[in-house]
């Protein structure tokens, strides 16, 4: 789903309902909302009752869905990502923080250099992405370990 193709967050919610596996009426059931209630809410047309944030938070948990926080994230310019969504490709967290400490160093370098800002925005972006990686795997070891 592409939620950059819709105007309101309305729109997105009603799109990620109807694009999924369960029908509005089993969704209704598992937030606890009556059907007839969760129609109306849904209604642009209808000021007379509006979604709540709390009810899209079990919405969004019933669909399976983050779509409408990925809209209004966009919106605000930013981007969603999980938790766990850098891939750690060091068996260590030590390994891991050596390509944060490369990465640092390829930065100033280019600083130093009087690069284009593009390029340190580039490398910039590389080494968030190692320190993601590097606390992902720490995270897994440090959970591992109390188990």
């Amino acid at each position: 789903m592409n939620t950059q193709d819709y105007n309101t967050l309305t729109e997105v919610i009603e799109a990620m309902i109807d694009e999924g596996k369960k029908p509005i009426k089993a969704i209704a059931a598992e937030i606890s909302k009556p059907y007839p209630t969760l129609k109306r809410e849904l209604n642009p047309a209808d000021d007379g009752a509006k979604l709540g944030a709390d009810v899209l938070l079990g919405i969004m948990a019933s669909c399976g869905s983050i779509a409408p926080l990925e809209w209004l994230a966009d919106r605000l310019g930013y981007v969603v990502k999980p938790k766990e969504w850098a891939e750690p490709d060091k068996p260590t967290w030590e390994g891991e923080s050596v390509d944060d400490t490369i990465c640092c160093g390829k930065m100033v370098m280019l600083m130093q250099e009087k690069a284009h800002p593009s390029i340190v925005s580039k490398a910039a972006e590389e080494w968030k992405d190692e320190i993601d990686q590097t606390n992902t795997r720490y995270r897994l070891d440090y959970n591992q370990a109390r188990q």
